[in-house]
């Protein structure tokens, strides 16, 4: 009896082979293709077990159906934000009928005028029967047509049609590629011909028994679309780019337009204008071709058996990514990728988020020692001069730039005059290189030290100015503490944002300068910056609060430990001191003398007549260490009047 092969497989060591066939019977098949057709028609010859690619569903500018994308931005509890993707495909026809494939002739009719398909492609079409239900059959087998190129106003006619008892009409589908075709044309009145003018592609597919669910990919493009003005058999390039060599090495470069689209290669290496790609071009790019470059690797998104599918994704505004859609069976096998819709897409393109173009503008910030709390930094008056940019704001980074008082080395000092102008500096001893240093009231960067000693600076950094300085000028040495103050989305422009205020416990140090910058959903913002030296401290002390404080009644007499001494309970740095009399002294002035463990450690000067003494800085003072005790001498008094009743206060 006569039958169809179907498929041969080859057995063990070749020895054998499987051979699958299926029955045939003349009666099954009729010359008459002029209408409807008894019997079970053609099978498509689909069952290779791979589904079909699924489609795009809004066509672009040149005709090409895209994945449609919906933008929506999602808040997080920590008060992040990302990005939803609703992405829409068309997939297989849901609804199967009971109706065998079609009969269509295998030589189209082709015409090269009168109608609107371009020429210099091949064009797959098959057709579909449907029956009252709506329910549609297997595709017809596959006809290729060739149109030559030389115009864009061809026709293909499909002869010979012939649909199955109970067919109603029928659909036509068209691609290019035989397992990627789209309907062109639904429900036509069962008829011998059907002809193809041009007719656009529809979000709609044939259906795909193979066909399961969808997996969503993505990844981020580095470089937007491109002509190619410079391309060959193994490259592809932009004379005007101006790349670093190799910077995307190992990336994909792909042909979206033009001769050669989809076609995609791992680029070997590149200089600034010219990729190089692994493996050569199938078909040369030409003039009209523009070409992207993104991650070679994909990243899994989602699945889904239905559109739309939903991915979440960093809030990038503005940055380029890929989708890919790819259909898979029950097995998770998955169309051909090369054959599966591509859809290039930047962040917020589509209007609907209202979030960040670009990185926050650079801030304003006030910084201030706390009244009330010793030790204790307040940061607020915090502001832009542009609200642009800073909805997705959530983060803003301090970096303060202090002397450690108590911890901290001895200051060096120069060892040889500098000029302004001058970037060599010779200190008394050594200092890392990126460590900041001040002088004076300058900032410096310590940048490298020859082996004779000489530091290469930067100068008058952090707002500072650079100066002159004699040698023996100290150098402290500058230590860093960073602190990191979050915020809530769409907190700047808000009334609450005129009132924030953030604390941060850092006593015991003398701050030279601090900077800040702020991060949003883009990225860090340039960095603004504070500096304190201009002080008469020259930077901004902390310290720890809290005073010591020598009380002598009666009128004053000179006199070795004139009052009780006071133990030191803790590490502590000096503010200032002064003294008050209640009676002034007269004739001379008031002369007294705060000893450290025995040794003299500072001098308090009452002038004649004042009660109030002139205060004493106490920044240079020796640290208070555990345990220390504090005494004081009277040595000198008023000769007409001594003066009276003394309170001497040590400012912590």
């Amino acid at each position: 009896a006569p039958f169809r092969i179907l498929r041969i497989t080859p057995g063990h060591g070749f020895r054998t082979a499987v051979i699958s066939a299926q029955t045939h019977n003349d009666a099954w098949y009729s010359d008459d293709v002029t209408g409807v057709l008894g019997g079970r028609g053609w099978q498509s010859g689909q069952g290779s077990g791979l589904p079909s690619p699924v489609g795009g569903v809004i066509a672009d500018g040149d005709g090409v159906l895209q994945l449609g994308i919906k933008e929506t931005e999602v808040a997080a509890n920590d008060g992040s934000a990302s990005v939803e993707l609703d992405v829409a495909f068309a997939g297989p026809s849901g609804q199967r009928g009971s109706l065998v494939a079609p009969l269509v002739g295998l030589i189209p009719g082709i015409q090269s005028s009168g109608e609107t398909l371009p020429g210099g492609a091949n064009y797959f079409y098959a057709v579909s029967a449907i029956d009252s239900d709506g329910g549609e059959s297997p595709l017809s087998f596959v006809v290729q047509a060739a149109v030559p190129a030389g115009n864009s106003s061809n026709s293909v006619t499909l002869r010979d049609i012939g649909v199955p008892v109970g067919a109603t009409g029928f659909h036509v589908y068209r691609g290019i590629a035989a397992r990627k075709l789209l309907r062109i044309a639904s429900n036509v009145v069962a008829g011998g011909s059907f002809t193809d003018t041009g007719l656009p592609y529809m979000a709609a597919l044939p259906p795909d028994p193979q066909f399961d669910h969808v997996n969503l990919y993505w990844r981020w493009e580095w470089l937007p679309e491109a002509s190619a003005t410079i391309h060959s058999a193994a490259t592809i390039g932009n004379a005007i780019l101006q790349l670093r060599p190799n910077q995307y090495a190992g990336s994909a470069v792909r042909i979206t337009r033009g001769k050669g689209a989809g076609q995609e290669r791992v680029i070997a290496f590149h200089d600034a204008h010219t990729m190089t790609v692994e493996t050569p071009w199938s078909e040369i790019p030409a003039a009209d071709s523009d070409f992207v470059i993104s991650e070679s690797a994909w990243r899994s998104g989602a699945k889904g058996n239905s559109s739309p599918i939903s991915i979440t994704l960093p809030e990038r505004l503005g940055s380029g990514l890929q989708l890919s859609a790819r259909a898979a069976n029950s097995g998770e096998d998955e169309a051909a990728y090369e054959l599966s819709p591509l859809t290039r897409w930047t962040i917020g393109q589509s209007g609907a988020l209202l979030a960040d173009s670009d990185v926050p503008p650079v801030p304003v910030f006030g910084l201030g020692v706390s009244p009330s709390r010793g030790g204790v930094l307040d940061f607020g008056s915090l502001s832009f001069g542009s609200l642009t940019n800073t909805r997705s704001v959530t983060a803003g980074t301090f970096r303060i730039h202090y002397f450690d008082e108590i911890n901290g080395p001895a200051p060096l000092s120069l060892t040889s005059a500098v000029g302004s102008a001058s970037e060599v500096i010779r200190l008394s001893g050594s200092v890392l290189p990126a460590t900041y240093v001040q002088i004076g009231r300058e900032v410096l960067l310590a940048i490298s030290t020859d082996s004779l000693g000489n530091t290469t600076v930067g100068r008058g950094l952090h707002s500072t100015a650079a100066a002159d300085y004699a040698a023996g000028d100290r150098a402290y040495i500058l230590r860093e503490k960073v602190s990191i103050v979050p915020f809530i989305r769409n907190f700047f422009g808000a009334g609450a944002s005129g009132d924030w205020k953030a604390s941060l416990e850092l006593p015991y140090v003398r701050i030279a300068s601090a900077e800040l910058y702020m991060t949003n959903a883009v990225g860090n913002g340039p960095v603004a910056f504070r500096e304190f030296t201009s002080t008469n401290d020259q930077g901004l002390r902390t310290l720890g609060g809290g005073q010591f404080t020598f009380q002598i009644s009666g009128y004053l007499a000179i006199q070795t430990g004139a009052a009780p001494s006071i133990i030191v309970d803790a590490e502590r740095t000096v503010r200032d001191l002064y003294g008050i009399l209640r009676t002034p002294a007269l004739g001379a002035g008031v002369t007294l003398q705060l000893n450290l463990n025995g040794a003299a450690y500072a001098t308090v000067q009452f002038d004649p007549g004042a009660t109030v003494s002139r205060p004493v800085d106490g920044f240079g003072l020796q640290v208070l260490r555990f345990g220390d005790e504090l005494s004081l001498d009277v040595t000198g008094v008023g000769t007409t009047n001594p003066g009276s009743d003394l309170a001497v206060v040590v400012r912590l």
